[in-house]
């Protein structure tokens, strides 16, 4: 971070009072900025962004677990997350959204074995928005979260059994065998 110390006139504070840089009640004679130093001294706004989903859902199908040409594996799997409410009139209602999963590496290829249709994960990783053009020529854009950490939960009872003796063990980086939750009492 830089420290930005300089004096700023009515007018320049008023619009940093509109950018959200300051609040509205400032009355005060100078201004102290913390910006990244990405931005550099001679910038007046802060830039900010956080492109983070954070998701428990179940999964609508098996995980479909693909390689590339240098041998990473990539999963993918939708996921369904749903909200209830009650509406104006009493009545209770529910949406679901279904959400398109994408997972790299190790962790790819755990889920791949061990995730079956049904059952209930957490997710958290970015948003990302792709097109492509599909067999007619039309443009067709896809959002999917690219997953950094996946979570087996309890529930949904599409669970794989995990085999005796996978000979893996623990790579340091969360690719072992999933911990099984349902021996869990809570």
């Amino acid at each position: 971070m830089n420290i930005v110390d300089r004096s700023y006139t009515g007018t320049q504070i008023s619009e940093l009072q509109r950018t959200s840089l300051l609040t509205e009640n400032y009355n005060g004679d100078k201004v102290i900025l913390l910006l990244p130093s990405r931005l550099g001294c001679d910038s007046q706004e802060a830039l900010m962004s956080v492109n983070k989903a954070i998701l428990i859902g179940n999964l609508g199908k098996d995980p479909e677990v693909r390689f590339t040409s240098t041998g990473r594996a990539v999963a993918r799997f939708p996921i369904a997350t749903s909200e209830v409410w009650t509406d104006a009139e009493g009545n209770r209602q529910e949406r679901t959204e279904w959400h398109n999963i994408i997972v790299w590496g190790k962790q790819g290829e755990t889920c791949g074995q061990y995730l079956a249709k049904g059952r209930q994960v957490f997710v958290e990783g970015s948003i990302r928005t792709r097109n492509y053009d599909d067999k007619s020529g039309n443009k067709r854009y896809v959002t999917e979260i690219i997953a950094q950490r996946v979570r087996f939960l309890g529930g949904g009872g599409g669970a794989r059994i995990a085999p005796e003796d996978s000979g893996g063990g623990d790579d340091g980086q969360g690719g072992g065998l999933p911990p099984v939750d349902d021996d869990i009492p809570f």
